[in-house]
């Protein structure tokens, strides 16, 4: 009995019976003598004939199984009692054939930092995958010459005789504790052998010159009228674990018609992995079904099936050609031995495809029939044209499919000599793989290695000895969500079968949405309230895209494509997949078998395993990530001679932006300004300096940057589209209204026409100007004087800016009159000049806008505009140009009709009601957005697509009525 401030402790002691089997454990239990709350548990286990331990590999077993665990509980605020930590220390023996492999310890040690409800039976182990130390640890592998020569750890004579046992003994693995059912080893010891050092040195150097780069697109709707807009927000990512990318900086967006020909195409800059931009769909468009493409300039480098497109449909009552269908289209079935191939003399799956005209499934019926006409079974689609069937081909035999209305199709080949795999993905904990091979490949060893994203998450060597087939699980709860591959090589590296599956290991967002307030009356309020959590239940702060619109006209389905399903399957699988969102939506086993007819009928994001040694990961990619467009063209001087070997600056204006490029010239003048990233109509300057960093007069002939985009082929199917109510009319509708000049409006309403000078030179917003007035008169040093930071000695005749050393660039009317010099000395006809003869003068502190006049701007810049003269333009920028850069950004309209204006002649019949592509919610998880009604809607449709930084997706879509 112990005592504490709290109360008495005592200690109570559980021995079991002898001659008990059951795994009655030693234990030891702390309580409080006043509350009797238990404080700690002590327990150990020891037995080697535990039924929950259980090797898959025949002819092993264990001995001197041990299991210790220590609980220990404390009290919150509220005097609740709850669980600090857990401690978990396991140990064996492990043998095989009676022989000593190895001893095996680990140790799991469990802290709760907080207490919150989780809204499922999710497991927390899951959600740690893609934060383990363990895969890092494990592609490391064991340094034996770093820590025998680290010098922080050096080893000890007694260490260095234990390791040195360890390593003769290949001691040093990794295991998975799987199920109840078994243990499940992923191998490790196979570290040193040869075909997993070079596998592991060639997919290293693989992922590292072949990220994986993935867009979404989220847009507001479906289903368009002709000369609406589009708004999307697109999500870029990088990476096996879909974090945001910062590769590339530009996202191409095209709008292809169902002839395959791109209507409208845009850039639009990327920033952190987000961007967002709109379509505005010219009126002229036809009725009919068309497609949003989205991809990054790397994406190129690999197959255009992995870009994003996304079909929408387009109404246009002016317009309404509809192409009739062809009752008698074709239709293509297609067949795919599960693993790649159909061996001869070994069962194995086949499964199969039909698809018309327009890429989507159709529905079959008939035989299967060898060359001498015998029906060998019959054949039935089971879902989206979709089924499978069992086969033993026989050697040297051909096998057709007849369908009932008597379209023939032939099977693939029967190959004489291979593998077969047959996988079992509908168990929830475990993938099931069986294996046989023909006679003369089973004396040989082989591999099979599951990856996912580029990222090896399974390794195995496998020898048949004496057995037909090889069977083993591979535990799901160390795999993270997406598409695995498993492939079965030889010792050469040669795959001789490839399978992929889905895991779904749910570690998605959840995202719930409700209405604090609303009013479905013409114009009313609403108010909704959105919520994000983590896959397990906990708040999460992070961005998100929402889309409000009226559910009655253009309502989505649950089952169409959403930001998870096209991160984890879509994204990585070829062709075209209807409802995607289906297959996210229950657990059912029956679900999970229509997915892995997906996952059997589509081809997969892969490698050319046979080619993968022959990269050279030295070259260049032929589509590098880009930063930005390229400007490019030839400079001469006055007379047309090129200017060889020049520095060239160029400057690029926008609306708000103004940026300094800088390149040089090559021999024949040519030059290729890359990186560039202003948005919007952009004005270019362009001005060339010699050896002497004088600037020289220059003109710059431009090569269209349009003509230099050689947009990717498009292939669009015809697939159809999302529901629309005919009745729905245009986003809004203001009858007689015109755009109004910039005027400026002042505390009394009195409207004032904005003052209009001449441009300032390069468009360079100054730090200070002053301005002409009647009140103004005087010798303009004085007025320069009263600008802060700016320094006026007059009996010396000087000025400097910010303490510079050097005087200020002094510009008149465009003309410089003096370069910077350390006198700090006024030119003389600047001294003594008069305000009065004066529009306005420009003072430039900063030397980041001063950088547009290139050196000499660098201890600022006094800029003045005379009344009388008329602003010069620099000669050593004589060429200008104009251009479109990035696609320009606007915001969506929401009107709020909380106002106080008459609206009473506006018709508004938006469909969109709302639409934000960034909204962040707080450390709780939450936001609120508020919106308007239309005079139409009575119904409304949310839809929420998130990210999460660390790569997690999340999707919501639901509908609210009127009650």
């Amino acid at each position: 009995m112990l005592s504490s401030a709290d109360g008495d402790l005592a200690t109570l002691w559980f021995k079991p019976l002898e001659n008990v089997i059951a795994p009655i454990l030693d234990a030891e239990v702390v309580i409080n003598t006043k509350t009797y709350d238990v404080l700690k548990v002590l327990g150990t286990v020891v037995n080697d004939h535990l039924e929950f331990i259980k090797f898959k590999e025949k002819n092993t077993f264990i001995k001197n199984y041990q299991l210790s665990y220590e609980m220990v509980f404390k009290k919150t605020s509220n005097q609740e009692l709850l669980i600090d930590y857990i401690k978990i220390d396991h140990s064996f023996d492990y043998y095989r054939d009676d022989a000593f492999l190895t001893h095996v310890i680990s140790t799991s040690d469990l802290t709760f930092f907080e207490q919150y409800k989780p809204d499922n039976s999710r497991r927390i182990r899951n959600k740690f995958w893609r934060k383990s130390d363990w895969e890092a640890l494990n592609k490391i592998g064991y340094n034996e010459a770093f820590w025998r020569n680290n010098p922080i750890v050096k080893r000890t004579p007694v260490e260095e005789e234990v390791i040195t046992s360890f390593e003769k003994d290949n001691a040093f693995e990794s295991i998975f504790l799987n199920t109840k059912e078994q243990i499940s080893f992923m191998q490790s010891n196979l570290r040193g052998d040869l075909f997993i050092e070079n596998f592991d040195g060639l997919l290293r150097k693989y992922n590292n010159y072949n990220p994986v780069e993935k867009v979404f697109l989220h847009t507001d709707k479906n289903v368009f009228v002709a000369g609406e807009t589009v708004w999307y927000k697109a999500y870029v990512v990088l990476g096996e674990y879909h974090q945001f990318s910062l590769g590339s900086k530009v996202l191409h967006v095209d709008l292809i018609d169902s002839n395959n020909k791109i209507i409208l195409s845009q850039t639009h800059k990327i920033v952190e992995g987000h961007a967002q931009g709109y379509l505005e769909l010219p009126s002229n468009l036809q009725t009919g079904d068309y497609q949003l493409r989205a991809y990054t300039n790397w994406m190129r480098n690999f197959d255009q099936d992995f870009f994003f497109t996304k079909n929408i449909k387009l109404l246009n009552k002016d317009n309404d050609k509809i192409e009739k269908s062809n009752s008698q289209e074709a239709i293509d079935l297609q067949f795919f031995p599960e693993g790649g191939y159909a061996v001869s003399g070994i069962s194995g799956k086949i499964t199969f495809k039909a698809i018309g005209s327009d890429g989507l499934g159709r529905d079959v019926k008939g035989q299967i029939k060898n060359s001498k006409g015998k029906t060998v079974l019959s054949i039935n689609s089971m879902y989206k044209g979709m089924g499978f069937f069992s086969l033993k081909p026989e050697a040297n035999e051909t096998y057709t499919a007849i369908l009932d209305d008597g379209l023939k199709f032939d099977l693939p080949q029967i190959q004489d000599k291979g593998y077969v795999m047959v996988v079992d993905n509908l168990n929830t904990r475990n993938i099931k793989v069986k294996v046989q091979a023909s006679n003369e490949l089973r004396n040989k060893p082989f591999y099979i290695i599951g990856t996912m994203n580029n990222n090896k998450q399974y390794q195995g060597r496998f020898k048949f000895n004496t057995e037909s087939v090889i069977d083993f699980e591979i535990p799901k709860s160390k795999l993270a969500s997406g598409v695995l591959t498993l492939t079965l090589f030889d010792e050469q590296m040669r795959p001789w079968c490839e399978r992929a599956i889905f895991i779904n290991n749910k570690n998605e967002l959840t995202i719930e949405a409700g209405l604090s307030k609303s009013d479905f009356n013409k114009r009313g309020k609403f108010e909704l309230k959105v919520h994000i959590k983590d896959s397990y239940g906990a708040p999460l702060s992070t961005k998100f895209s929402v889309a409000v619109t009226d559910a009655d006209k253009v309502e989505k389905d649950n089952k169409d494509a959403n930001i998870l399903t096209h991160l984890l399957l879509q994204s990585d699988i070829k062709g075209h997949v209807e409802n995607s969102g289906y297959y996210f939506s229950d657990d059912k086993r029956s679900t999970a078998a229509k997915l892995d007819l997906v996952m059997l009928t589509h081809g997969w994001r892969k490698f050319n395993w046979e080619e993968l040694d022959k990269i050279d990961f030295n070259s260049l990619k032929e589509f590098p990530f880009e930063r930005g467009y390229t400007i490019s063209g030839i400079a001469t001087n006055m007379q047309d001679v090129p200017l060889k070997n020049k520095a060239l600056k160029m400057i690029g204006k926008s609306k708000d932006e103004l940026k300094l490029y800088t390149t040089t010239t090559n021999n024949d003048g040519s030059f290729r300004i890359e990186n560039v990233d202003n948005s919007g109509s952009v004005e270019l300057a362009f001005n060339a300096y010699n050896t002497k960093d004088e600037a020289i007069n220059t003109k710059v002939v431009l090569v269209d940057k349009n003509k230099e985009i050689e947009l990717p082929v498009p292939n669009f199917k015809n697939h159809k589209g999302g529901s629309y109510n005919s009745k729905a009319m245009p986003f809004f509708v203001y009858e007689d209204a015109q755009i109004l000049d910039e005027v400026l409006v002042n505390a009394k309403n009195k409207i004032i026409e904005k003052p209009k000078y001449a441009s300032s030179l390069y468009h360079v917003e100054p730090d200070n100007t002053i301005l002409a007035d009647n009140n103004r008169n005087g010798n303009i040093l004085y007025h320069i004087a009263d600008v802060s930071g700016i320094d006026v000695v007059f009996l010396s005749n000087q000025v400097v800016i910010r303490g510079n050393s050097y005087g200020p660039l002094w510009v008149i009317d465009g003309m410089t009159l003096r370069e910077p010099n350390a006198d700090l000395k006024v030119p003389d006809y600047i001294y003594g000049m008069d305000m009065s003869n004066v529009e306005r003068i420009e003072i430039i502190k900063s030397a980041y806008k001063a950088a547009v006049y290139g050196p000499s701007g660098k201890y600022g810049v006094i800029a003045i505009y005379t009344k009388t003269g008329k602003l010069k333009q620099d000669n050593s920028f004589t060429s200008k140009h104009s251009i479109n850069g990035f696609s320009k950004f606007k915001e969506f309209y929401s009107p709020k009709y909380d106002v106080d204006i008459n609206m009473s002649d506006y018709s508004d019949n938006r469909t969109t009601l709302y639409w934000n592509p960034s909204v962040k919610t707080d450390k709780d998880g939450n936001a609120t957005i508020i919106f308007y009604n239309s005079d139409i809607t009575n119904s409304i449709e949310v839809d929420v697509q998130a990210l999460s930084e660390y790569g997690a997706p999340g999707a919501y879509l639901s509908t609210f009525k009127e009650k």
